[in-house]
């Protein structure tokens, strides 16, 4: 049997594993991007279908509501660019902090939380500039589960313009 800590390691490479077979699926089926709204285990309203343009390495910020006060509420970054040999995460919350991470919150039913998400230089470089094709753009997916192993997601788009 896994202990805590290996279910929950267990749990994140699942949804690692399922969010990026649904982005293979978007990129595939040419569907438009839109804003997940979470399970009902760990219900959030996220913002609105979202795209950030962008033109050079910045912070982007994004919104979300829980549904569900949580103590101790785990939030991943999961944005591959991949440019060649060259593999990076397109986001990190810390600009110091790059690349990849994720950070812990307690969060509050009904006030909205503000992810403030930073695009390294090095991230902006190896994005595809943006040409009216789905697989031109870079899908940050937010993925949030709590102590107990309740699970959320949302996500959206980034286009380099």
């Amino acid at each position: 049997m896994l202990g805590s800590l290996g279910n929950k390691i267990l749990s994140v490479i699942l949804i690692v594993i399922f969010v990026s077979v649904v982005t293979v699926t978007i990129y595939e089926s040419n569907v438009s991007v839109s804003t997940s709204l979470s399970t009902s285990q760990f219900p959030i309203k996220a913002n609105l279908s979202y795209t950030a343009e962008i033109s050079g390495a910045t912070m982007i910020q994004y919104n979300f509501t829980p549904l569900e006060t949580v103590n101790s509420l785990y939030i991943f970054d999961y944005s591959n660019v991949t440019n060649g040999t060259v593999s990076v995460n397109a986001t990190a919350f810390n600009a110091t902090q790059y690349p990849g991470n994720y950070m812990k919150i307690d969060v509050v039913n009904g006030t909205q939380v503000t992810l403030d998400l930073y695009v390294s230089e090095a991230a902006f470089h190896n994005m595809h500039y943006f040409n009216n094709s789905l697989s031109s753009m870079t899908i940050v997916k937010i993925i949030m589960f709590t102590a107990s192993g309740n699970y959320a997601y949302a996500g959206f788009a980034i286009a380099k313009i």
